[in-house]
């Protein structure tokens, strides 16, 4: 029996994998459960409206934003109800671009089995025995729900600077963070006196030339 992961591998149509985390159950039902809210508030002020107007077609009108909500909302808005974008999770196609609308649509149309009949028992199960954190729909669609941050330990690529630095190249600003780093690495290795046997010098030698 396979288990969700931390992160997955996603295969770009350039064939370059990229690793991506996996959004957790509980970061998905706490969307979900944003999102219930915002769809319960909808439905209140519909009630609200049509008692209101004695005007019951009114209620109608606005069970029908409730009814598209997931897909008009991960449609126009990338892969992302409002829910998904307060906890930073996203959906994604398998090979890390946007999903199109014959994709959202099918995941769309699978929340009937993962989630609505079942009460989120078969979405939830489907999640935790598949390696990719996908429901059924996900499965049928080609997509999976990944976290838009990263955990990366940010204070390993932080260089202290003496207080009063100057830069003295102001090509420095052409460089990426990659670059960088890389850079790092060569002048850690230097000022240890250590070999440079791990260390890409050609790579290096086409930094410095950015940095000119």
């Amino acid at each position: 029996m396979n288990s969700i992961e931390d992160h997955i591998g996603i295969q770009t149509t350039q064939q370059i994998e990229l690793e991506h985390s996996v959004a957790s159950i509980g970061e998905r039902v706490l969307a979900s459960i944003i999102d219930y809210f915002i769809l319960l508030g909808i439905l209140l002020l519909g009630s609200l409206v049509a008692g209101l107007s004695e005007i019951a077609v009114l209620w109608f009108i606005f069970i029908i934003p409730v009814f598209l909500y997931q897909l008009i909302m991960d449609l126009f808005f990338n892969g992302q109800s409002v829910g998904k974008r307060i906890m930073k999770i996203k959906v994604v196609k398998l090979d890390g671009s946007n999903a199109s609308f014959f994709t959202h649509f099918i995941r769309w149309t699978f929340r009937l089995i993962d989630i609505n009949l079942s009460l989120g028992a078969v979405g939830t199960i489907s999640i935790i025995l598949n390696s990719k954190g996908q429901r059924i729909g996900d499965m049928a669609a080609g997509t999976c729900v990944v976290r838009l941050v990263k955990n990366v330990g940010i204070q390993s690529m932080l260089i202290e600077l003496p207080a009063g630095y100057e830069p003295q190249f102001n090509q420095v600003i052409n460089l990426t963070d990659s670059d960088i780093k890389t850079l790092h690495e060569v002048v850690e290795m230097w000022n240890q006196s250590l070999d440079f046997t791990d260390v890409d010098l050609t790579e290096a030698g086409r930094i410095a030339g950015l940095a000119r």
